[in-house]
Order: C-alpha cells, then structure tokens, then sequence
C-alpha cells in the first residue's frame, strides 16, 4: 500500500466542497486566494482537489480575507494512502494519519474530531449503484479516534472541536490532513451542517434559518419586534416567537395553523412593499427584519434597502438571494454581486454564504 505525506508544516493540496451548482465560483473564489492554484481533480460532484504554491499559513489567511460566499469547507491533503477496498484499510490509513508532523496539535485534553467522508459519484437516473465502501465512515472513525487519544491525550469532541482530523475516500485513494477547526471554514465535514427535525417544525425553510444564525454568528433579541417578510407558512416565524420576540409576519397567503394562536404574532396578509411603506411613514422599528421571498436577487436587495430604514443603528437584517442557474445569457455570480452593492448602499456591514441548506440562493446577514 501507497503511502505519502508532505513536510512538516507545509500543506500545498486542499480539499473543498461548494453545491455542485457553484463549484465553479467556489474554484475562482479559492483563485482570489492564490492565483496560480490548479484543479487537480473534481473529486465527486461539488468536491475538488487542488494545489497550491503557497504555504498552508499564507492560503488559509488569504482564503479567509477573501471572504468565499461559495466555498463551504475547505480541508488541508497532507498525505494519502491508496484503498484495496478492505477492512485493513482502515489500519493503514490511521497509522498514517498519527504519523502526520501536523498531530503536534492535538495536546493532552485538546478537543478534536475526526471526519470522515466515502465519496462517490451520485449514479445516472437508471444506473446501479457501484463502487460500495466494504466500510463505514464510523468504522474508520472509531479507530482513528481511538488511536489519536491513546498517542496525544486529546479528547474527541464532535460539536465543538478544536481540531479537526479530515479523511475523504474517492477514486480509490484516501485524503487527510489534520488543522484547527478555524481553517476550515465550517466545523462540519463538507459543510454539511445538519439538524434534528422537531416534531413543532413548521417548514425545511427553518433548517436554513440556524444554519445562517450559526454561520453567522448571530444572536437573536429575546425581546423587541421581528419582521418577517413573505414569511407563509411561518418557519423562520416560528423560531423568531421561540426566541421570544413579537413577530410581524408579512405574507398574503396563510401562515401554518400551529401558529396562529400565539398571541405574540401579527400576521399582515398583503404584499412586502405596501407595508415597509406604510411602516415608515408610522415610523415603525424593528429590532430584526427577516426575508425568505422567492424573487429576483436585485429585487430582493431593493426591498431590503427599504427596509433598512425600519431598523435602528446596529439593527440586523438576514436575508435569502435567489439566483438563476447559469446559462450562456445568465451569470448568477454577476447578479450577485449587483444585489450585494444595492445592499452596502443602506448597511455597514454585507456578509454573504451559500449555505449547505440552501439552494439556489445564498444568505445575507446585514447589519445597520
């Protein structure tokens, strides 16, 4: 069996991971970061291989100044091992992966995790499924776990690590690496933050709401008036009254029945423009504005700059863009980038993420 690693501290092949959509303006993005930076391989749809000429300090610092909106998660390949598609497989990569000059980060009590992603191209409508792993991800994950704790004294910590070992399977071949959680953009494998469905839950709309809270690193008021615009069947409402705010719910069509007794909800059954209008001649504020609207990206930042002046200085806004597929007459990434500047006309600050529950759209947490 193969095996490779490259020089202590050093780590010139990365591991990304964008919607399958955006994996092209997920690749430019990560060429912000170094322009010379090569596509080795598209691993699986939505995941690529890469190099790069700068060292691992240099690219994650300027990756990080660069902001990605595509980019979900971003992991350092500083070896591979070659798979026979057997149990012992799982012997050699983990003694690889504790032999890595990169395990000096993981100390005595240091909370870490392991990742491990079995990649495999999604088949053709019609076609078998092929290339099965003979193990699972939790397989290779116990012992790589167990091996770590017993050589470093680190403590695995899957919610909150502070270190993150990273293992991808594709193509026969296994990628892994070892950095602090920070570099990665996401805490989670891939991006792919995931939530336990509620039995209250209103819509699959709320998934993406805590994910941008998370993302985003926002602290929802527990007290003071969220607006929700186009906010049927209620979802994102739904965890605004959780959080304890009054919410004032605009949309023309019916909010979900489990909603519509709580006494903190005003639901406005008419049109977004109409009420920011009559909200701002009444001089009304918001403590938070939200919008999920299905609506053209520029259309969407217009009605957010209007809203804006329904908020107080620092006030905080969260929105979703919606973007077209690409086509030789569209460029989601052009629209884009003209809603963020009608946006930065009306906020001090304009962040941007294709979020994991997202889907043709990214989020947009603004701020006053």
């Amino acid at each position: 069996m193969k095996t490779s690693n490259q020089t202590p501290n050093v780590s010139t092949r990365y591991i990304f991971s964008a919607d399958p959509e955006f994996f092209d303006a997920a690749y430019q993005e990560l060429k912000q970061a170094d322009a010379n930076l090569r596509l080795e391989q598209e691993l699986v749809a939505g995941v690529g291989l890469v190099s790069s000429q700068l060292d691992a300090l240099s690219f994650v610092t300027i990756v990080d100044l660069v902001q990605p909106v595509f980019v979900r998660h971003i992991a350092p390949v500083q070896g591979q091992v070659e798979l026979q598609n057997e149990l012992l497989d799982i012997e050699h990569l983990t003694t690889a992966i504790v032999k890595l000059p990169s395990l000096s980060l993981i100390k005595r009590k240091t909370q870490f995790a392991v990742q491990v992603r079995l990649l495999q191209p999604q088949p053709e409508a019609g076609e078998a499924v092929t290339g099965r792993y003979t193990y699972t991800p939790f397989a290779i994950k116990e012992q790589v776990v167990a091996r770590v704790n017993v050589q470093t004294g680190g403590v695995e910590n899957i919610k909150v690590p502070q270190v993150v070992v990273s293992v991808a399977c594709a193509g026969g071949t296994a990628y892994f690496g070892i950095s602090e959680t920070s570099q990665n953009l996401s805490s989670w494998a891939g991006g792919e933050r995931r939530f336990a469905r509620e039995p209250a839950m209103v819509s699959r709309a709320e998934f993406k709401f805590l994910e941008a809270l998370e993302v985003f690193d926002i602290k929802l008021p527990t007290t003071g008036t969220a607006l929700d615009l186009g906010a049927a069947p209620g979802g994102w409402t739904r965890l605004l009254l959780a959080s304890g705010l009054r919410v004032i719910a605009v949309d023309p069509a019916e909010m979900h029945v489990s909603l519509k007794a709580n006494p903190r909800l005003e639901h406005y059954r008419g049109h977004a423009e109409p009420f920011l209008t009559e909200a701002f001649e009444r001089h009304r504020l918001f403590d938070i504005v939200c919008n999920d609207m299905r609506m053209d990206a520029r259309q969407a930042a217009r009605l957010m700059l209007q809203a804006a002046d329904l908020l107080p200085p620092g006030g905080i806004a969260l929105t979703s863009l919606k973007l077209p597929h690409a086509t030789s007459g569209m460029h989601p990434r052009r629209i884009l980038n003209e809603a963020l500047e009608i946006l930065q006309v009306g906020y001090q600050e304009v962040r941007a993420r294709q979020l994991f529950h997202n889907r043709q759209e990214v989020a947009v947490y603004l701020k006053k």
